[in-house]
């Protein structure tokens, strides 16, 4: 979660590899796994942003 800007929050993840059990709010140390589904809130640019790499395939949420 350290790549996320600085004004992006990540508000809650729904684990992909479990019972699909919510983690909210997350640690300062989750990191993120294949097949979570992260709730992010801030500026819409930097969200925007955040959506445009991972397309790409780069350092995106999943790193």
């Amino acid at each position: 979660m350290r790549e996320l800007g600085a004004r992006i929050r990540v508000v809650a993840i729904v684990r992909g590899g479990s019972d699909g059990a919510m983690e909210h709010p997350p640690r300062r140390d989750t990191r993120f796994a294949a097949g979570d589904q992260a709730y992010l809130v801030g500026p819409y640019e930097e969200l925007l942003l955040v959506l445009a790499r991972e397309r790409e395939g780069g350092a995106g949420l999943s790193d």
